[in-house]
């Protein structure tokens, strides 16, 4: 179980700065994927692909196993994603504060909450991806999950992954504001 979430973290780490640094151990998205037991596969080959974005809201509740607060503290500085942490474990948030501020990124792009894992202090269809640590993945409804998630928006659990459906009748909006001619109205 352990290795399972060391891969696990290395994969994700790994696929969002393409070759990345997790623990000691530099790891290409190749070498991550290829380390792990096919049985076992936590990331579906489109993974890769959806999680090179920019930008967006990430939600990352718990930390690897043996981590002591570097995820979430690497993928914010792999990316110009904005990170909230939440973690049932005080002494998983006290670790992530302390990493986060030691760099400047606590409270800018950083943002970690104790919270029990039957909620997430999320408002409504704002996650782009929440990631789900093992010591949290067996407590998170997956209700919840698809709570805080935003239309299309994916959730990926140590043994699977969630999309959000897009609610029935709306219309495709590419950009914020429905399409690239920044015009608000839709067909829906």
């Amino acid at each position: 179980m352990a290795a399972r979430a060391s891969i696990y973290a290395a994969v994700l780490g790994a696929v969002v700065a393409g070759v990345g640094m997790i623990g000691d151990v530099e790891w290409s998205a190749q070498q991550a994927v290829a380390a792990q037991p096919a049985a076992t596969t936590a990331f579906p080959a489109g993974v890769r692909d959806r999680l090179k974005r920019e930008k967006g809201v990430a939600a990352i509740l718990g930390l690897p196993v043996g981590d002591r607060g570097e995820f979430p503290v690497e993928l914010a500085k792999a990316s110009n994603l904005t990170i909230y942490f939440q973690s049932a474990d005080t002494e998983q948030v006290e670790q992530v504060r302390q990493r986060a501020g030691a760099v400047g990124l606590l409270g800018r792009r950083i943002f970690v909450e104790v919270g029990g894992w039957q909620s997430v202090h999320l408002a409504n269809d704002l996650a782009d991806w929440v990631v789900v640590f093992p010591d949290a993945s067996q407590k998170v409804p997956e209700k919840e999950l698809l709570r805080v998630l935003r239309p299309e928006g994916v959730a990926w659990l140590p043994d699977r992954e969630l999309q959000k459906p897009l609610p029935k009748g709306t219309d495709s909006w590419s950009h914020v504001y429905h399409g690239p001619d920044n015009n608000p109205l839709s067909s829906d």
